[in-house]
């Protein structure tokens, strides 16, 4: 029934991609899938911190989201509906505001990464608190208005609360000076940043440690396990078709813009979602040198890219558009491929078989 309902979610979602109904029935089906999940890898992990047994969590927000939950006697599965719901809702403002086409944003989401989403799940609601602070990015574009950087610092602050890896995504605040400062920041210092960190890695770790376990600590900082050759091509050819779908959509031909529409108002929008999308992808560097704790940094990636995108092809011939289409298809079908099918969890078992079938297998409704 649950590979039914996504086949026809999919169809819907090409056939009407602006289409708000077909959203919230793909926005339906993601919240059942999650929330109404029964068993993943980190499931039970999540449920024994849930109910009061220690572990590795040290979040203050995910924390104290947890405890307040639990006090009010609902239980973990009650919690997790709630929480995934909160946290597709988040989402859900940047793409129904900014995307074009989002239902079929969603529905590339759904292919991939959402699946590891459903697993990791203080990640997942601090991506979508990051979505939804670059969504008041995005509108200080055509609006500077100041509340809108408070609303930045506020909501990104919430995503450092629930996964200190949010950390890495304050940069982002560079995108309120004016462009040219902007890029210097993004293209100059952070790539400089990527090669510098590495080499205070010893340093950073005695910081990190007086507040995340050693543990934590020694995953992302200290003993990671560098990309082997088969994996750091998987790596490049993943992450290049994204880079390549991107720099391919910012140079295709566009119509001229309906009369009174504010041109200069979308392009610093599409350029902001470049920068944003290229920044996430930056992280790759990472994932090939300190380890695969880094994946996670570049998942918001593929939405700012799918936004992106979209916005660029509702600009387009309907023949380039229909090319685009394809080559999207098959970038998320390779991503998926690699990273589930070629990709093993903890124990060896293939992460198509313990991440993607569980959320269909173990589900309450499906």
């Amino acid at each position: 029934m649950g590979y039914i309902a996504g086949a026809l979610c999919g169809g819907l979602s090409f056939l009407k991609k602006d289409s708000k109904l077909v959203y919230f029935i793909t926005f339906l089906f993601a919240w059942i899938l999650f929330g109404f999940n029964t068993m993943n890898l980190d499931y039970l992990n999540y449920k024994a911190r849930y109910e009061g047994a220690g572990g590795l969590i040290s979040e203050p927000l995910f924390l104290y989201t947890l405890k307040v939950f639990s006090r009010l006697g609902l239980t973990y599965q009650q919690f997790l509906l709630i929480f995934s719901l909160a946290g597709l809702l988040l989402m859900s403002a940047a793409i129904l505001t900014y995307s074009p086409f989002p239902a079929l944003v969603l529905f590339f989401y759904i292919l991939f990464p959402f699946c590891l989403d459903t697993v990791q799940i203080r990640f997942f609601m601090a991506s979508a608190l990051i979505l939804f602070s670059a969504f008041f990015l995005l509108k200080f574009q055509t609006a500077p208005k100041f509340r809108f950087i408070l609303l930045y610092f506020l909501f990104m602050a919430a995503a450092v609360g629930m996964h200190y890896s949010a950390l890495f995504f304050i940069p982002f605040c560079v995108l309120f000076l004016r462009r040219e400062r902007a890029s210097f920041f993004l293209y100059i210092l952070v790539p400089a940043g990527i090669i510098v960190i590495p080499a205070m890695l010893p340093f950073l770790s005695e910081i990190f440690s007086s507040f995340i376990s050693m543990q934590k600590v020694n995953s992302w900082l200290r003993g990671g396990s560098p990309a082997t050759l088969t994996r750091l091509i998987r790596l490049i050819v993943c992450r290049g078709g994204i880079l390549f779908l991107i720099i391919l959509a910012s140079r295709m031909p566009q119509f001229d813009d309906a009369e009174g529409e504010d041109t200069r108002g979308r392009e610093r929008i599409d350029s902001t979602l470049f920068l944003l999308a290229l920044y996430c992808l930056l992280f790759t560097s990472f994932e090939i040198f300190l380890g695969r704790e880094y994946e996670r940094l570049c998942r918001p990636a593929f939405v700012f890219a799918w936004i992106y995108i979209t916005r660029k092809m509702s600009h387009c011939e309907a023949s380039v558009r229909l090319i685009m289409w394809g080559l999207c298809l098959g970038v998320i079908l390779v991503n998926f491929y690699s990273i589930l099918f070629l990709g093993t969890a903890v124990g060896g078992d293939r992460m198509f078989d313990t991440v993607f079938l569980n959320m269909f297998k173990m589900n309450a409704v499906l």
